[in-house]
């Protein structure tokens, strides 16, 4: 014979997600009111009530995460500013050595190039796009080229 614990981890352990979690505290606060509401006839009505508009709000909470913040619900974070900076440092610590190699001119232009064409990337995410500006202009900014007159050479696909 099995216990009641042995069962309840399977479930507990399914809610790796917010919206999951969402729905066990739904479930959870409906389950504590409605024992309440048995419990204390004076205060009955009132916590029907509270039981009833618990439930719309949990959904308009849900809806206005799914609108604003989507990945939210998923647990997924957003690329953030600190990776972008984070990642444009140790992109110019790996490669301006060899850039150092040419003439100065160049060597700017080839940042100047870079930063370019992360700027002009797909804007189809808005995450990554900001993600990519924030790497152009630590790049930008690391390697003092955007007070210098650069002309990029080439074509930049947008």
């Amino acid at each position: 014979m099995t216990t009641g614990i042995s069962n309840n981890s399977s479930w507990f352990a399914s809610i790796t997600t917010p919206l999951s979690f969402l729905v066990l505290t739904l479930t959870f606060i409906e389950v504590v009111v409605a024992k309440m509401a048995y419990d204390l006839p004076d205060y009955r009505s009132l916590l029907i009530w509270v039981m009833v508009v618990s439930i719309p709000t949990f959904v308009g909470i849900v809806i206005g995460l799914a609108i604003w913040r989507p990945e939210a619900l998923q647990g997924k974070r957003p690329l953030q500013a600190i990776h972008a900076e984070h990642f444009a440092s140790d992109l110019y610590i790996a490669l301006d050595g060899y850039l150092n190699n040419l003439e100065s001119f160049e060597r700017a232009e080839a940042w100047t190039t870079f930063a370019a064409s992360m700027q002009s990337g797909n804007r189809s995410d808005v995450n990554f796009g900001e993600f990519r500006e924030g790497v152009a202009a630590k790049i930008l900014s690391i390697t003092n080229v955007q007070d210098q007159k650069v002309e990029i050479r080439g074509v930049i696909q947008g």
